[in-house]
């Protein structure tokens, strides 16, 4: 089980599963894409049923999969749904109890800067989420990488490896598939990619309603066709300061997991790309994302 964190390379591999059964066919490994409604390219889903005590369709599903995987030849059953990583040990127990068919269990997290995290999470919570800025943020966002590992580490005979995110990310899917299951993948996926600050903040005071969630799909792409007819994104000095706030509310001692030994790149500080701004140039963009908002809002109030 893959199981996060966010932020660190989940889509991707998620993305290169549903993609790719073939090719995980032939190394002996079945990924039940498709199995929830939600999210059907991965497993998160099973933190809701466990939740909620919904523990009669957890088994089920282990049972469907384990047939599935059996049918397919395979001898390896491969999950990954980052929501996962927010199991207590409570919880982890009663889903390692559900999976108990299996021979054996292993769990994978990645990890990426804590700092980068934090920041990374704050923007994509901007676009997708209810959040209205930081202070929003940090009353909704808890993640402990310790309390994570140690309520899986405390499971008998559940193997649990922490792998780095950002010694990873240069090449990302091939590093991470032959790390854990010792296979060649080639694959461009590169999935969730960050909107830059300004953008973000544009979409997030004018195109979100209080109490909803994200951003509109359709507003969405015309937004990034915008993006990709420009060169580099802005990036602001101001975003290392919210990103040194954002580190100061959570404390470093929650990423020191026992046993790691990249925990010192995991608290390190790394000053963003922002310190010699384009203005005119992030001038120009925000010019035509206006342009674009107006037509999209303009259009939306007369369909109303």
């Amino acid at each position: 089980m893959h199981i996060g964190s966010h932020k660190a390379g989940s889509t991707s591999i998620q993305e290169f599963c549903r993609r790719n059964p073939e090719k995980l066919a032939a190394a002996g490994i079945h990924y039940p894409a498709g199995a929830f409604p939600r999210y059907p390219a991965q497993h998160s889903e099973l933190k809701d049923l466990v939740q909620h005590d919904r523990m009669a369709e957890v088994r089920d599903f282990f049972a469907r999969v384990s047939a599935a995987a059996e049918a397919q030849g395979a001898g390896t059953v491969f999950l990954s749904g980052e929501d996962l990583c927010a199991l207590g040990p409570g919880l982890a127990h009663r889903l390692h109890v559900a999976a108990a068919s299996f021979a054996s269990i292993s769990v994978v997290l990645l990890l990426r800067n804590k700092r980068d995290y934090l920041y990374s999470s704050f923007k994509h919570h901007l676009l997708h989420g209810r959040v209205t800025g930081e202070h929003d943020f940090v009353s909704r966002q808890m993640f402990s990488p310790r309390r994570t590992v140690e309520a899986w580490r405390g499971l008998k005979g559940v193997a649990v490896e922490v792998l780095p995110f950002d010694a990873m990310r240069g090449d990302f899917l091939p590093t991470f598939f032959r790390t854990v299951f010792g296979m060649t993948v080639e694959s461009p996926i590169r999935a969730n990619l960050s909107l830059d600050y300004l953008t973000l903040q544009m979409l997030n005071a004018m195109a979100k309603r209080p109490g909803e969630g994200g951003v509109e799909p359709a507003l969405l792409r015309l937004v990034l066709q915008v993006i990709g007819r420009h060169k580099a994104p802005a990036a602001l000095p101001v975003e290392d300061v919210i990103a040194d706030n954002l580190n100061g509310c959570y404390p470093d001692a929650d990423w020191e997991v026992p046993g790691l030994d990249f925990t010192a790149a995991l608290l390190a500080r790394r000053q963003m790309a922002g310190a010699n701004p384009d203005a005119a140039a992030d001038a120009a963009r925000m010019s035509e994302l206006y342009a674009v908002l107006q037509t999209y809002f303009a259009a939306s109030h007369r369909a109303a």
